[in-house]
């Protein structure tokens, strides 16, 4: 799950100034300034949640971190709704203290995977009621946050 994400100018000294008010598409801004695919990164955070190991997802820690070279890509619907069958996953986001926003995304998401499957949103918010038992707290700002 990517935590959080940035884009910005490789060289903090140079802020980055908004442009293409005039332009169609955002691609016609790299065209008129191809230096920015050079001056610009994007920066994030992944927050692991599970590997797949013979083709059966794991809802725990990988036994070896990522390559750092690895190429990350977004999963498929399938792929989500593989992986998000069983709710292993919200333990690790709840351990990696997640947002309450990025765990109800989460959870939306998962359930988009799975249209016509009404009880996954419930399914998720009765793992959490046992994930947050000693934050009631939070779990009342977060089980809203399920619904959109």
């Amino acid at each position: 799950m990517v935590g959080d994400i940035a884009t910005g100018p490789i060289d903090t000294s140079r802020p980055v100034i908004a442009r293409g008010a005039e332009v169609e598409r955002e691609e016609a801004i790299y065209e008129e300034n191809p230096h920015f695919r050079h001056v610009m990164r994007t920066h994030f955070d992944a927050i692991v949640v599970g590997y797949v190991q013979d083709g059966r997802p794991q809802h725990l820690l990988p036994p070896q971190p990522p390559r750092i070279h690895g190429f990350v890509h977004a999963c498929t619907l399938e792929e989500v709704g593989a992986f998000t069958q069983r709710f292993g996953f919200l333990r690790l986001l709840m351990t990696a203290q997640a947002s309450n926003d990025l765990i109800s995304a989460c959870v939306r998401t998962a359930a988009a995977a799975r249209a016509g499957e009404l009880g996954y949103v419930v399914g998720a918010g009765k793992e959490l009621m046992m994930l947050l038992a000693k934050d009631p707290e939070r779990l009342g700002v977060l089980l809203p946050l399920l619904q959109g």
